[in-house]
């Protein structure tokens, strides 16, 4: 499945669709972030889990989510099972530690 982009307007909507919900908060200054972007996308387009969304926010652009989560430093990522946060990871992660870490959410 492919990474999309998620907005404060359209949060609740999209994360009620999916059992499990993976956000990468990232900004485009970020050096971390980009080196981690490449590696969330391909974990998102190895995932074949259709009750999984791999998402990206912009903290930049959208400052009023961030700020939901509480987003102090980035990259940052959140994993929600039905809209309840599991986990916040500070830092990029190998593909396969973030693989690792979705698949304990959806077995």
């Amino acid at each position: 499945m492919t990474t999309v982009n998620i907005s404060s307007a359209a949060y609740e909507r999209v994360v009620s669709k999916y059992d499990v919900v993976v956000i990468d908060f990232w900004a485009e200054w970020c050096g971390p972030c980009q080196q981690y972007k490449p590696v969330f996308e391909e974990a998102g387009n190895e995932n074949s889990d259709a009750s999984v969304l791999f998402a990206k926010c912009n903290t930049e652009k959208e400052q009023e989510l961030a700020a939901r989560f509480s987003i102090r430093s980035i990259p940052t990522t959140v994993i929600l099972k039905n809209g309840e946060v599991m986990e916040k990871k500070l830092g990029a992660m190998s593909k396969s530690d973030l693989q690792q870490t979705v698949l304990a959410y959806t077995s």
